[in-house]
């Protein structure tokens, strides 16, 4: 639609994402109270969705690209300048901005002790796409090598040279051995086509982690794999 300014018009974009950002931050909060009283997260947000204006979101490792995580700040900035109290979104942004560190916690306490090798499936910080900008997978890996686990990296859509030096990146999921765990980070068609069975073959105990909420449950326990997800309570 034609607005009357194009202060009206960058207005409408930082509302807009700042508005995504606080949504999201909500789901991934509840992704963290739910699992606390016995409850999936996804069940109650498919439930929800039920409801004809409820706006569905999917709780994850974080918030990536260069909207989301940037908008709010020029908008927080904004309110400051204009001696007008922004609650919403600093938090949701201090919440975003925490949930690598949440998640990674999740997985150490998964995982195994220190040292274990880990390989993370995806660093782009959307599916299907190789734009890694402001990626949540980057702090994510970073905690957890700093942790002292052995983290290896497979993308199939992002360049290598856009991705930290210091990271161990694969050509291929299937070239490494001695797996500890497995964490999908980035739901690439390519990463949920994986032969897990082949993945499974070369790992110690297979452990899966899925940040994203994309894979089946059932299925995946069902065939021998030991999981746990965002969102879902411990059994």
């Amino acid at each position: 639609m034609a607005v009357s300014s194009i202060e009206v018009a960058e207005a409408s974009k930082l509302v807009e994402n700042t508005q995504r950002d606080i949504d999201i931050a909500f789901v991934n909060e509840l992704s963290i109270l739910m699992p606390k009283i016995g409850i999936d997260v996804e069940e109650v947000l498919s439930a929800a969705d039920t409801k004809w204006n409820f706006h569905r979101h999917t709780p994850g490792i974080g918030v990536g690209g260069h909207c989301i995580p940037i908008d709010p700040h020029y908008y927080i900035q904004m309110a400051i300048k204009n001696n007008v109290i922004s609650s919403l979104s600093p938090a949701a942004r201090k919440l975003n901005s925490s949930m690598p560190n949440y998640v990674a916690g999740e997985i150490m306490d998964f995982c195994g002790p220190v040292s274990s090798k880990i390989l993370v499936l995806g660093y782009s910080y959307k599916p299907n796409i190789g734009d890694s900008r402001e990626t949540p997978i980057k702090y994510l890996i970073e905690i957890l090598i700093n942790g002292g686990h052995d983290v290896v990296l497979w993308d199939p859509l992002v360049k290598k040279e856009e991705i930290p030096k210091n990271f161990n990146v694969l050509e291929s999921p299937y070239e490494v051995n001695d797996l500890d765990c497995v964490v999908l980070a980035t739901a690439h068609d390519q990463v949920l086509g994986i032969n897990w069975e082949s993945i499974k073959k070369n790992m110690h105990n297979p452990k899966i982690y899925d940040g994203r909420r994309c894979l089946d449950i059932s299925t995946m326990v069902e065939s021998g794999w030991s999981m746990r997800a965002i969102g879902l309570p411990l059994k």
